[in-house]
């Protein structure tokens, strides 16, 4: 630990003080970009577009007219689109046939084409269904097959008939091929997408009153590089558009006759069929640059962090790099951060971003400079859709999202402690969970919070809970969540609910009703083959609920339905093993993951309602938020406010945060100091106006109040002060060495030499050079050492060249793709 001084320490606070009155005075050095941040905010919360299909070009004689007529889709968002989620809605449509995707659903892909031509079929990543789903519907209609002949207006020519094999050179088969972006063409579309990577959604349904809605995943050219969406395109620099298309199918073939007369009574034939084209809707895709460039040599300002920062940092990084400076960020543990801020090694960052302060001894002898970033959430999101039985009041809106859940502090504890039996391998003969409910779908305490769910088939549940593995701040703040409710602690400490469910005995010795704790452990070590064929030992926990890397990836599982569970038993396979299964079938999803709002918000999912202290089920909406911020208490740190979930606020969302920027001042360098200076300042300005803009605040987020603005500013007039005025030692001017003597030099002249030199024997050293030969005879080698120098500037500049986009453009494509 470096040494501090208490007289220099409070030097530096009255200093900060001084100069906190001149810069609120001043204004920061970012106050031209938060206008232009704002502006640019309000773009993008227009870019939500309504389209309707009745828009005077069609055919009113065509055979779906009168059931297409009315429908208005709508999508949340079309600018300044990343790897995400946006939502889909529509009015006006036909309620979905009962039961399978027979008749009146949508179809909806993603194409590409140029900026502002609409696109070709044979442009669009869709025809990979899952077998499960593909049997949900019928002939063709999830594929790019065609029946010759099923499509009048669709000519069967060269251009969409494939090719006939060797062994087979009288086929005679067709369907539309996919040309992609860098003009490669084919039938085969494995080498572009599979079931497994596509975001096409093959049907999705209409309720009875004609309204429906899906989150459409919209994916860059990193997730599919053959649409190119967000690649910088050579002729412009721009970022290459895209297109979301959506095919609305009614209750007549390609050929008008009605789907009923077909052999299964289910429509037939693909979307991308010439009849069933010329319905869709297409709205056009803006996307943000996947990658951005840096200045050249710019030097590297090195921040770390934990997660629930992260998307905001990754917004922030690009709007500052096109300023001129780089801003590295290293996501990592909350505790890691705070040891390396304190930490003697090279290269460590002097800013890291926390959930709470360091402890004594961590900060003991530090001079540390805290301030509040931004205010968010942790939460439970979820993707369900209602299974409902037939005789459900409500069966008319069987198959779609279910959009409230209520949650309290005791099933939230059941789901981290494997508590049902559908969560432990080979459950139901497990001793530990006996007599326990399957899932927490047939928990009698969550039907008395969330009655629709009554009405769900039996079989309906989630893939237990997706949480990330490690330690953070956010896991402690459920935790401590969880063990404020009594009903919960006791449930933990072994007593059953008022239903007579226990906790999993494998957890009791965990004592998780007592310590904190800051990670979410996977305690029963159970193991199942499943059956005879798969072996011994078979699979367990980690196999059948993973862990996912961090609270982004829980978001981007649960959307796409795909918890990852390994308990498939693939005898082909080398050396035959457990793969992962499908993700679960649209109309039946039920998911849950913990994760942060921000990550929720960006892949279209919906956060629960959590039971706080009061009693108050809410959501992490923006007043609940603040509304948890504001009962904030004081920590050991003045300007470090912790959550306390103890307090009894009706209007308070019970996992409200605040993340912390704190600075090591005298172990930062002062021009580093400069920059971290810069940051905060760019943070208290643009950086807190909400938008989907490069450099806003993204969703999910919650705006600083105006105390933790002010207590902002301080913090970065503080760091200005010492950059002026330096209070540390490392920032003291060092003094000048004085030279030592050269022993090896001539003797003074006033010294008298002898008249007559001793012979020089063989043995004899060689007499040393005078200086001016010396001096002479080192020429060369300090030129070649100039050279050299020379050399490395140039190796510095074309590393940097190399460097700079890389280093803002790893966490940039970390987070933005998978």
């Amino acid at each position: 630990m470096r040494l501090r001084t208490w007289t220099r320490r409070r030097g530096l606070v009255l200093l900060a003080a001084t100069a906190l009155a001149v810069d609120l005075t001043a204004g920061g050095v970012f106050a031209g970009l938060a206008v232009s941040a704002a502006a640019a905010d309000d773009d993008t919360a227009s870019s939500a577009v309504t389209m309707l299909w009745n828009d005077g070009t069609r055919d009113a004689d065509a055979p779906d007219y009168a059931a297409f007529e009315q429908l208005s889709v709508t999508v949340s968002q079309t600018e300044d689109l990343t790897n995400q989620g946006i939502t889909v809605s529509w009015t006006g449509g036909v309620p979905t046939s009962e039961g399978d995707f027979t008749s009146d659903f949508l179809q909806i892909m993603q194409c590409w084409s140029d900026a502002g031509v609409a696109p070709e079929p044979q442009q669009c990543q869709f025809g990979a269904p899952s077998s499960s789903l593909g049997a949900l519907t019928g002939p063709n209609v999830g594929g790019r097959a065609f029946v010759e002949g099923e499509d009048p207006e669709q000519p069967y020519d060269d251009d969409v008939k494939v090719p006939p094999t060797r062994t087979n050179p009288w086929l005679r088969s067709f369907a539309m091929p996919f040309t992609s972006v860098k003009g490669t063409s084919g039938f085969d579309i494995s080498p572009y997408w599979s079931a497994a990577t596509t975001n096409e959604l093959t049907a999705v349904r209409t309720g009875d009153d004609g309204t429906g809605t899906a989150v459409f995943e919209t994916q860059t050219s990193l997730e599919a590089p053959h649409l190119g969406c967000g690649a910088t395109e050579a002729a412009t620099g721009e970022p290459r558009s895209c297109w979301l298309v959506i095919v609305p199918r009614g209750s007549t073939n390609l050929d008008g006759t009605p789907a009923t007369t077909s052999s299964n009574g289910r429509l037939s034939g693909s979307a991308l069929s010439a009849s069933a084209w010329k319905n869709r809707i297409a709205v056009e895709l803006g996307f943000r640059a996947v990658s951005t460039s840096c200045p050249i040599g710019a030097q590297e300002v090195r921040t770390v962090g934990s997660e629930p920062v992260a998307e905001a940092m990754t917004s922030w990084q690009a709007a500052l790099c096109s300023d001129g400076s780089v801003y590295g960020y290293s996501q990592i543990g909350d505790d890691e951060a705070r040891t390396q801020l304190v930490s003697d090694m090279d290269g460590a960052a002097s800013l890291a971003f926390v959930g709470r302060a360091l402890d004594a001894e961590q900060s003991e002898g530090e001079t540390l400079r805290y301030a509040p970033v931004v205010n968010g959430s942790i939460g439970i999101a979820f993707n369900i859709d209602y299974a409902l039985g037939r005789t459900s009041q409500i069966y008319g809106r069987n198959g779609t999202p279910v959009t409230d859940l209520v949650l309290n502090p005791r099933l939230v504890a059941k789901l981290l402690t494997q508590s049902y039996r559908a969560d432990v391998p080979g459950g139901n003969a497990a001793a530990q969970v006996a007599g326990n409910p399957r899932t927490i779908r047939n928990d009698p305490e969550f039907l008395a919070l969330n009655p629709e769910f009554a009405d769900f088939l039996s079989s309906a549940g989630p893939d237990g809970l997706i949480v990330a593995l490690g330690s953070s701040d956010a896991n402690e703040l459920v935790w401590n969540w969880v063990r404020s409710d009594p009903d919960a602690a006791a449930f933990l400490q072994g007593q059953p609910d008022a239903w007579g469910m226990t906790v999993n005995d494998a957890y009791l010795a965990l004592g998780l009703a007592g310590a904190g704790s800051d990670s979410f452990p996977k305690a029963d070590l159970t193991t199942t083959a499943g059956d005879q064929a798969t072996g011994v030992p078979g699979y367990g926990t980690l196999d059948l609920r993973p862990y996912v890397n961090d609270m982004h990836e829980a978001a981007y599982r649960a959307r796409r339905a795909d918890a990852g569970m390994k308990i498939v038993w693939d005898a082909a396979k080398t050396p035959a093993g457990f793969v992962a299964a499908a993700p679960q079938l649209p109309g039946s999803r039920f998911e849950l993951a913990i994760t942060d709002t921000a990550s929720a918000q960006r892949y279209g999912l919906t956060m629960a309602r959590l039971v706080n202290a009061a009693g108050v089920a809410l959501a992490p909406t923006a007043a609940a938020v603040a509304a948890g911020v504001e009962v904030m208490q004081p920590g050991d740190v003045a300007e470090v406010r912790v959550t306390d979930p103890d307090v009894r606020s009706k209007s308070a969302y019970p996992l409200s945060y605040t993340e912390y920027a704190v600075v090591d001042v005298c172990g930062a360098s002062l021009s580093s100091l400069t920059s971290y200076a810069g940051l905060l300042d760019y943070v208290g300005g643009a950086g807190q106006v909400a938008g989907d803009g490069v450099g806003a605040l993204p969703r999910g987020y919650v705006p600083l109040n105006e105390e933790q603005r002010a207590t902002l500013a301080a913090a970065a007039a503080a760091l200005r002060s010492e950059v002026k005025t330096p209070t540390c030692d490392e920032h003291q001017p060092q003094p000048t060495p004085t030279p030592t003597p050269d022993a090896s030099a001539d003797p003074p002249a006033s010294v008298d030499t002898p008249a007559d030199p001793a012979p020089v024997t063989e043995n004899t050293p060689a007499p040393q050079p005078s200086p001016t030969a010396g001096a002479q005879a080192s020429a060369p080698a300090e030129f070649a050492a100039n050279q050299t120098g020379g050399a490395a500037r140039y190796a510095f500049l074309a590393s940097a060249l190399l460097a700079a986009p890389c280093l803002l453009g790893g966490p940039l494509l970390l987070r933005r793709g998978r």
